[in-house]
Formats: structure tokens, C-alpha cells, sequence
């Protein structure tokens, strides 16, 4: 099972290993579209949930992405 998704945050694709999800916020995108509520402003934030990286493994669903390893 290949399954990969462009992430614009990154400019590549990512393959998920058998064991890693994409990010339920962005969709493996790593960026959200951020849409400013008084104006019709729209801007590309990173990702708050994976950091841009798109793809989280189960225990960074259980405990959230840490960044002090990476």
C-alpha cells in the first residue's frame, strides 16, 4: 500500500509508512488556509496539529507531534 500526498509546506511528496496516518487538520497538506473573518483576506498558516510535516504515527496521535527529538 503507496500512499502519498503533495505537502505544500515541504514542496515534496510524503509516503505514508504502514503505521502513520495524514493529519486530520490539513489533509497531509501541511498548510491550512486561514480565512479572516472581517475581510476576504485569506492567508496559508502551517499546520498547528503535525508542524507542516502532514503525517503523524500513533503515538503522535495519542500525544501530540514533538519537536524537541526531530
Amino acid at each position: 500500500m503507496n500512499i502519498k500526498r503533495y505537502n505544500m509546506y515541504k514542496r515534496d511528496y510524503i509516503i505514508l509508512e504502514e503505521w502513520e496516518v495524514f493529519c486530520s487538520v490539513c489533509g497531509g497538506r501541511g498548510l491550512i488556509i486561514y480565512k479572516h473573518p472581517r475581510t476576504t483576506k485569506r492567508r496559508l498558516l502551517k499546520c498547528y496539529k503535525c508542524f507542516g510535516y502532514g503525517k503523524l504515527d500513533w503515538i503522535e496521535r495519542a500525544t501530540g507531534k514533538n519537536l524537541d527529538n526531530k
